[in-house]
Order: structure tokens, then C-alpha cells, then sequence
């Protein structure tokens, strides 16, 4: 990959435009990015670019609003052995992604004004980090933090990370303090109790490995109390990490009662399912878990029908000491910036049209942190993904941009390659 930042002047010919409800959805069009702005959009192979412009062609070359991940872990600041901010931008890039909201359960914790601001200084990069303020204080889940002080700043939304809400009365003060500015708070659905030391999707697999199991029930607990507040306080709250089939089903009925409520699906869960941990790979100790068959089909119908907003990685950079060890020792997690996006059409490409798998990696996630949609019109600046639909790459050491191997796509071939990220006048190719 190039890691070199170059200023966005690039001709993407003969280009499918995958931009679900707009003008040029489903059309082969040249698109002629000039000085970071969308300078044209023309018939394939009518532009006749300057000789300052590169020009991009590929058999099956598609072009996107740019992508956003809405949940990511990054190891700087306080574990840069992890990850650094300049490893997670290069991984982002890697999978597309011009925009990442990045959690804060960082060293120290995103908590400030500060902290905030630490993340707004980024570098000449075309890939922008979005922080996510803590919601509690220490993430201890007792008391808010300064939320409108941490929005001021540029935080776009507000979670305890890891670690779910538990405290009913803090996510109702968060959701009715929050609601002031139109603040999203991002809430991962778990019951601890329910939840107390599983290790694995709890079911006929967790039985016969003799692993202590994550209940589905845990996960569809919560969502009823999370939503039984939201719609009290009429806030808006983001659910991340929707792994099962009655999920999506309360949400899908919490959606037509008309809660602001949008969720999203980790793309790992539309690859993997609970059988594949009997071969006890650290690498796919997730959270949330891998489920049944039943829950995948119950996801990529609900992707289908809109009822899940956006596809995220759950990107988590973890070392040796915390993976490479007995399976009921292992932390969860695994890096999958770069993968999310490959693994994503893979596993759905004969469920999801491309236009709409690429929409919930691109506006869908925008709509879920309540920002402004990208538009693929001439005059605008510029905010696009290219790649391949079809070129397979293998994901390894020579190509992972991570600093972290906690991945279980290692040595594994991926159908569906990143070309290059275009953000305003910044371009990286791929």
C-alpha cells in the first residue's frame, strides 16, 4: 500500500457509482476529482484530464461516498505498541474508511475538552478521527462527564466504550442532557449479569466446548430498557454491536413506533458463526459473540430492509500477551479496519445489493451519528471511496497497515480490494 499523502487530483475512469438514492446510482460515469472537489461527472471515457491529474481504472472499479467507522478502538494514546494514530489511519485507509469514530476508552480516558482536542490536532492525513467523549466519568458508569463541553469541542457522540451502560439512571440523565444539542449516545447492549464471565455465544457449541456462554438473552434485556428510557426521554440513541435474531426484531418495531434509533451490525458477524470456535482461535473471542446461523440470516435481512443503519469492524488492537493464550484467558477482540469492508461483500453478496452494502458503510453510518450525508455531485468537495468489486488480495504480514495481528483473516485471501480514499484535498492510494 502507499502511504504516501498526495494532494487529490485523480480521474477515476469508467467507474460504477454506488450511491444508493442519488443521481448516478448504478451508472458507469468518469468522476474527475480536481483540487479536492468533485470537478466533474461525465459519460465513461469522455474526460480529458490536465497532466497534473493521475488517472484510476480497473476492470471492476467502483466509487462510494467516502466510508465512516462508527466503532473503533485505537491504542494511542497509552498503548502505541497496539496501534499509533499514524498506524490507524494508514489501517483505516486500507479499508476504505475516510472518517473514524474512535472510543474512548483510550490512556487517559476521552473525558475532557482536552482529550477531545488532542484528537481534533490530527495530521496532514485524508483520514479524519472522529472522538467519541466517555458519557461517565473514569468510565465507572456513575457520573456524567461534561458532555456539552466535550460536543463544543468536537466530540460527535458519547459511550462508555467497552463497557455497557448499566446504570439506568445515567443513560436516562445522558439521553435527556444530551438531547439539548441533538448529542447521540452509543450504547453496546449487554446485561453484565446475565453476561458474568461467558466466553462464547451460549448454545449446543458452548455446551459440547464446555465454555461458560454469552445468553442472547443478555443482549435482548437490555435493548428493552435502553429503549423503555429512550422513549421516555425522546433522546437519540445509537445501539452498536446488534448480533441476534429478536434484536432485530424490537428494534425493527422500536423504529416504526418512531424512537431515534439506529443501530449497527460488526461485519464479522456476517462472516463467522458459533460452530467455527471449536477450532478455539483466540482470534474470534468477540464481543459481541459470534451466534447462530439463524441470527446471521436475521441480520442481512434486516441490512436488507434498512433496519440496520450501518456495518461496523469493532476494530481492537490487542498483543500477544492478550490473545495468544488459553481461550478462557484470551481478551475479546480483533483488528478489522482493514478487513471489514472485504469480508462485508464477501459474505453478502448474494443478499445485500452493492449499492446498499456500500451505503452502510458510507451515509448509513453518517445517519447514526446524525451528520451530514456525502453527495457525489460536481462542485462538492470531494469525500470519496474506490475499489475493486472483484480482485482478490490476501490479507498477511506484508499487507496488514496494523501494528496489531490479532486478526483471524491472517493468510487469508479477501474478494473486494480498496483502491483509493479521497477526503477534500487529500488523497492516499491503496
Amino acid at each position: 500500500m502507499s502511504k504516501t499523502v498526495q494532494t487529490a487530483n485523480i480521474l477515476f475512469q469508467n467507474a460504477l457509482v454506488v450511491a444508493q438514492k442519488q443521481k448516478w446510482n448504478a451508472q458507469k460515469r468518469d468522476i474527475w476529482v480536481k483540487d479536492g472537489k468533485i470537478y466533474q461527472i461525465r459519460e465513461p471515457f469522455s474526460i480529458e484530464p490536465d497532466d497534473r491529474t493521475r488517472v484510476l481504472a480497473s476492470p471492476h472499479l467502483c466509487v462510494s461516498a467516502g466510508f465512516l467507522e462508527l466503532h473503533c478502538f485505537s491504542g494511542a494514546p497509552g498503548a502505541e505498541h497496539t496501534e499509533t494514530l499514524e498506524s490507524l489511519r494508514m489501517t483505516a485507509a486500507a479499508g476504505g474508511f475516510v472518517q473514524v469514530a474512535v472510543m474512548p476508552s483510550t490512556m487517559p480516558i476521552m473525558q475532557t475538552s482536552a482529550n477531545i482536542q488532542f484528537f481534533m490536532q490530527q495530521a496532514h492525513s485524508p483520514v479524519e478521527l472522529l472522538p467519541v467523549g466517555a458519557l461517565s466519568k473514569d468510565l465507572a458508569g456513575k457520573q456524567l462527564t461534561e458532555l456539552l463541553d466535550m460536543h463544543k469541542n468536537g466530540a460527535v457522540a458519547f459511550s462508555d466504550g467497552h463497557k455497557p451502560i448499566k446504570n439506568a439512571l445515567l443513560l436516562l440523565k445522558g439521553l435527556l442532557y444530551a438531547s439539548s444539542f441533538q448529542g447521540v449516545l452509543i450504547q453496546r447492549p449487554e446485561y453484565a449479569d446475565l453476561a458474568e464471565n461467558g466466553q462464547m455465544h451460549e448454545g449446543e457449541i458452548s455446551t459440547l466446548l464446555g465454555m461458560k456462554g454469552l445468553p442472547a438473552l443478555a443482549e435482548e434485556v437490555m435493548l428493552l430498557r435502553d429503549l423503555a428510557i429512550l422513549r421516555e426521554t425522546k433522546g437519540r440513541l445509537h445501539l452498536t454491536g446488534i448480533s441476534t435474531q429478536k434484536s432485530v426484531e424490537i428494534i425493527r418495531q422500536a423504529k416504526k413506533e418512531g424512537l431515534k434509533v439506529t443501530c449497527d451490525v460488526p461485519s464479522y458477524l456476517l462472516t463467522f458463526n458459533h460452530q467455527d470456535l471449536q477450532t478455539y482461535d483466540t482470534n474470534l473471542k468477540l464481543k459481541p459473540p459470534l451466534r447462530r446461523t439463524e441470527d446471521q440470516k436475521a441480520l442481512q435481512d434486516a441490512l436488507l430492509d434498512g433496519t440496520i443503519d450501518a456495518i461496523s469492524s469493532f476494530h481492537q488492537p490487542l498483543d500477544h500477551e492478550h490473545k495468544v493464550l488459553e481461550f478462557d484467558l484470551a481478551s475479546f477482540g480483533m483488528i478489522n479496519l482493514q478487513t471489514s469492508f472485504a469480508s462485508a461483500l464477501t459474505a453478502t453478496a448474494h443478499q445485500l445489493p452493492l449499492e446498499v452494502l456500500a451505503h452502510t458503510f458510507s451515509n448509513g453510518a453518517r445517519h447514526c451519528l446524525g451528520l451530514p450525508s456525502v453527495q457525489l455531485v460536481e462542485g462538492e468537495a470531494a469525500c470519496l471511496t474506490a475499489f475493486d468489486t472483484e480482485e482478490m488480495w490476501t490479507f498477511g504480514t506484508q499487507t496488514n497497515c496494523s501494528l496489531s495481528e490479532n486478526s483471524p483473516f491472517l493468510g487469508q485471501q479477501l474478494k473486494g480490494k480498496i483502491k483509493a480514499v479521497v477526503n477534500k484535498e487529500l488523497l492516499i492510494l491503496v
